[in-house]
C-alpha cells in the first residue's frame, strides 16, 4: 500500500503524472529520483479515436513505469491504435534507469 503524498513527503513512494506531455521532464526527474510513477498515453478515447500516437510515444519515452490506457489492444472503433511495448514485449528496460 503506498499513500498519495508529494515528493518531499517522508512517505513518499509513487506520483501519479496524467499528462506525459506537460510532464515529461518531471516524470524523469522523479524517475531518476527513485520514484514509481505512473501516467497515461491516452484520456478519454481522445487520442484513441483520433489514432494519435504523441501521448503514448511521450509516455513510453517518460520513464513511467505504469503507463494507463484505454486502448490497451485495438478496438472496433480505432484497429490502429494500441499501447504496447515494441513488440508486444512484456517487459523493457527503463529508458531513464537503462543505464544506472
Amino acid at each position: 500500500l503506498f499513500v498519495s503524498v508529494g515528493p518531499e513527503h517522508p512517505a513518499a513512494a509513487w506520483m501519479k503524472r496524467n499528462d506525459p506531455l506537460g510532464s515529461f521532464d518531471e516524470i524523469q526527474s522523479l524517475v531518476r529520483h527513485g520514484f514509481m510513477v505512473r501516467t497515461r498515453a491516452d484520456a478519454d478515447m481522445v487520442e484513441v479515436l483520433a489514432n494519435d500516437r504523441k501521448r503514448v510515444n511521450a509516455a513510453m519515452a517518460s520513464g513511467a513505469q505504469w503507463i494507463s490506457t484505454d486502448a490497451p489492444e485495438p478496438t472496433p472503433k480505432q484497429p490502429d491504435y494500441e499501447v504496447a511495448w515494441p513488440n508486444k514485449a512484456s517487459w523493457r528496460l527503463n529508458p531513464v534507469k537503462a543505464g544506472d
